[in-house]
């Protein structure tokens, strides 16, 4: 409120408020998170960092359409961009548009590390009749020292691939390690 012209301040408050509505399940948070990008919200081309965190917000709202429109148009300007390429795939998944997503996969592989990459496109392989083989890529690719969140992310994804083969004990040993 001291600083409303600050986009980095206003970016940074609205990046912990989408940690808060993820780490608690608390939807209330996205909206604390589109108001403190209030000024920025509504442009047809917002700075690249409110538009990334737009299209997180929209895609956590399942507003699926415009989280693709602002995530195609922040690739345009902003190609390495391995966080937009990440949820490109994830809402082009959820659209069915598995091209897309995969396009979007191979674009992290090219600029995140492998444990990244193998969960972003381990579920693309299972859909694709391949489980065992994404199971045993994204199993491999699981890196100790990866953050916590990453290595959670990767963990439950690896118990999802677990049960789709099933082995629900298996599963349960995967999140109990998260």
């Amino acid at each position: 409120a001291a600083a409303p012209e600050r986009v980095e301040l206003a970016v940074a408050l609205a990046r912990a408020d989408i940690q808060r509505a993820r780490s608690l399940s608390d939807p209330r948070y996205l909206g604390r998170a589109q108001a403190t990008l209030g000024r920025w919200w509504k442009l047809p081309s917002p700075p690249p960092d409110v538009l990334l965190l737009r299209a997180t917000i929209e895609q956590s709202l399942h507003d699926f359409a415009a989280a693709r429109i602002d995530l195609d148009a922040l690739i345009a300007v902003r190609p390495r961009d391995a966080q937009a390429h990440l949820t490109r795939a994830v809402v082009a998944t959820v659209r069915a548009d598995y091209a897309a997503a995969r396009e979007s996969c191979a674009a992290v592989a090219r600029l995140a590390p492998p444990i990244v990459a193998a969960t972003c496109m381990a579920p693309l392989d299972a859909m694709g009749g391949h489980v065992a083989e994404a199971y045993q890529r994204l199993a491999a690719a699981i890196d100790t020292r990866a953050t916590p969140a990453l290595r959670a992310w990767a963990l439950t994804t690896l118990a999802e691939l677990a049960i789709q083969r099933g082995g629900e004990p298996l599963a349960a040993r995967h999140l109990q390690t998260v």
